[in-house]
């Protein structure tokens, strides 16, 4: 998860320093692991976390949850010996040299509401704020972080996490006001310049099986964390490995049911290791088609030779196939919606990008 010293140094010298580096063209933050690689070989410590952080509010989160994908996966390293652990350095660097981390913030008098306290609502809210607007953030819910706070311990420290979500926090241009769910946007422009509207997934994807009523939601599920002798997780992304994982110990039973091989699951190949050491079931192929609940909740489906069978006895079946974001139709340009994605680093990419797009 973070490197230590040595570990830092065999890294960072493994960096060709590419004239077209994949690995940024990849990010879809085009964060440049060469420019701050370089900034730590110079020990211009504050330059490079001030690059981070400029670059990506969430920079130590990224470097604990981001997929492989974008940066590790097209490092060109990967054609001598090993991709260079980009991951692994942004999470460390951002770890050890935070505290150097100084960002000065203008004032200019106006006043823009962010509704909705998670990823979206606060990469929004720290750019305006270092353009000098103040912001208020109205939160449903009585602590911000939205879906980072369903991420388990072992991907995400809660310390991790609180300490992160300290800079918004400590931001002066940043007021929280908990526990107000906004739904009336037009209204907030008598007060504000502008209403930008980050709310996120409200919605979840549903299987329309009957019984569906039975299954569990992925993030109460999360926000719940129980101990149950047996356990089923429809889903195979990360939050339903998330979900398994979370959950399994040596000795309850915990199974998870996807609609393809279990090769095909797009995770990290880190991840579906753990699911095989952790021995999580998986039963690949399979599409759910009923659920019943007596004492004990059932699940019955069709496999891929179009077979039916039956699974039974479980005492929670959660539903992790993913959720939506439902955007109203509001004819205002000074009401902004700001999209969502399924990965932290694509939800601030995209925030980035609306934000870019408008004449504040």
């Amino acid at each position: 998860m973070y490197l230590n010293k040595k570990q830092i140094q065999i890294e960072t010298d493994k960096c060709l320093g590419c004239k077209n580096p994949q690995c940024e063209l990849k990010c879809p933050l085009h964060l440049s692991a060469k420019h701050f690689i370089q900034l730590y070989k110079e020990q211009n410590y504050e330059e490079m976390i001030t690059y981070l952080y400029m670059s990506n509010p969430f920079a130590e989160i990224c470097g604990l949850v981001c997929p492989n994908k974008f940066c590790m996966m097209n490092c060109i390293r990967k054609k001598i010996d090993n991709p260079i652990n980009i991951k692994g350095l942004q999470a460390s660097l951002s770890h050890n040299f935070k505290h150097l981390l100084g960002v000065y913030f203008k004032h200019n008098n106006k006043r823009i509401a962010v509704i909705g306290g998670g990823v979206a609502g606060l990469t929004s809210a720290w750019y305006l704020s270092l353009q000098g607007y103040s912001i208020d953030i109205f939160e449903k819910d009585d602590k911000i972080g939205g879906e980072l706070n369903l991420i388990p311990s072992f991907r995400l420290p809660q310390d991790v996490l609180n300490n992160e979500l300290q800079l918004f926090l400590n931001n002066p241009n940043i007021n929280v006001i908990y526990n107000t769910e906004i739904n009336d946007y037009e209204s907030l422009l008598d007060s504000y310049e502008y209403v930008i509207v980050a709310v996120g997934k409200q919605f979840y994807n549903n299987l329309n099986i009957d019984g569906e009523e039975h299954l569990t939601d992925y993030d109460v599920f999360l926000s719940n964390m129980k101990l149950y002798d047996k356990v089923a997780v429809i889903g195979g992304g990360n939050v339903a490995v998330d979900c398994a994982l979370s959950c399994k110990t040596e000795n309850n039973d915990v199974t998870m049911f996807i609609r393809r091989n279990f090769y095909d699951m797009k995770i990290d190949e880190e991840h579906l290791q753990k699911l095989f050491n952790k021995k999580i079931n998986i039963v690949n192929n399979f599409i759910p088609t009923n659920v019943y609940k007596d004492e004990k909740i059932h699940l019955e489906g069709k496999l891929f030779d179009k077979s039916y069978i039956g699974f039974n006895n479980y005492d929670v079946i959660v539903k992790a196939i993913g959720s939506k974001q439902m955007i109203k139709e509001l004819n205002n340009d000074k009401i902004i919606y700001i999209p969502v994605s399924t990965t932290v680093v694509e939800t601030i990419a995209k925030t980035k990008e609306v934000l870019n797009n408008i004449d504040f």
